[in-house]
């Protein structure tokens, strides 16, 4: 097993930390936060094969480059995951419906949203075929 940590950002500003963990039988891609520009470094290719983005809570300075990230992934084949506390599913939601989606019909993409508390995993899942508008409960863990 191979696991490639990358830190980005700038120290004292904001910043993420990308992961790629190599199994042996499969490859990983993950985000942990995501500060306004830090992706940018990894380039679009690199991007577009992030799996998980783990929020380790709301603050600005740990969402704020989402949209950027989000911008590359909406309407890919396979989901993306976005792991986050209590609060993130609506958070999420509300971003998602912060754009115009009127070039969406019958595209691929979907993003499963989980928040993690202590009592439970609670998850959602979004389609872009919908503009991303319909909150789809899934079963509580």
């Amino acid at each position: 097993m191979t696991i490639e940590p990358r830190v980005l950002g700038i120290p004292g500003q904001d910043n993420a930390v990308y992961m790629r963990i190599d199994s042996g039988q499969a490859i990983y891609n993950l985000l942990f936060d995501c500060g306004e520009g830090c992706i940018y470094p990894l380039g679009r290719s690199v991007l577009q094969e992030i799996d998980h983005l783990f929020l380790s809570h709301g603050h600005m300075d740990h969402i704020c480059g989402f949209d950027g990230l989000f911008r590359h992934l909406y309407s890919r084949y396979r989901p993306l995951h976005i792991w986050g506390p209590r609060g993130t599913i609506d958070i999420m939601h509300c971003r998602f419906r912060g754009f115009t989606w009127n070039l969406v019909s019958g595209s691929p993409g979907e993003i499963v949203v989980h928040e993690i508390t202590r009592e439970r995993i609670a998850s959602a899942f979004f389609l872009c075929r919908e503009a991303f508008s319909t909150l789809h409960p899934l079963p509580e863990k």
